[in-house]
């Protein structure tokens, strides 16, 4: 067995090699650390930051280099027409740092702007029924 730790060790060396080092877990990596994570409830209720480099609608380009992505403007009234698809629905629970807790469905959204978020059930349902029945009907 002792062979095969020490070819894994090497593959894994060049392969580091290959690519420029070693990566750092994202904790060690950003300044965020502990106060930058955000609990569950509070990050699904609010859009996700708009794709690198691309303007969200309120015409603000996203900085990604400084650490301050442009957030998405999201339209008053429906989103039915601002809404490509619902992408996916997750389960999550609304407070991790509680043992007994329920869950709560999250859904993700790509806009026509190719920008993604992420929202509460209850959003989707008041803001863009007809795309969250047309994900029910293209997943049964």
């Amino acid at each position: 067995m002792g062979v095969y730790r020490e070819n894994a060790t090497d593959i894994l060396k060049a392969y580091h090699k290959e690519i420029g080092g070693t990566p750092e877990p994202e904790a060690k990596k950003g300044k965020a650390g502990k106060a930058g994570k955000r609990s569950a409830s509070a990050a699904f209720d609010s859009p996700a930051p708009a794709a690198s480099g691309k303007k969200a609608k309120g015409g603000r380009q996203s900085d990604v280099a400084n650490g301050t992505p442009a957030k998405k403007v999201l339209p008053s009234g429906t989103w039915e027409n601002d809404v490509q698809r619902v992408t996916s629905i997750l389960e999550e629970a609304e407070d991790p740092t509680q043992k007994n807790n329920s869950n709560v469905l999250i859904g993700l959204l790509e806009w026509t702007d190719g920008t993604k978020t992420q929202h509460k059930m209850d959003a989707l349902r008041r803001k863009c029924p007809q795309k969250l029945l047309d994900y029910y009907e293209q997943h049964l």
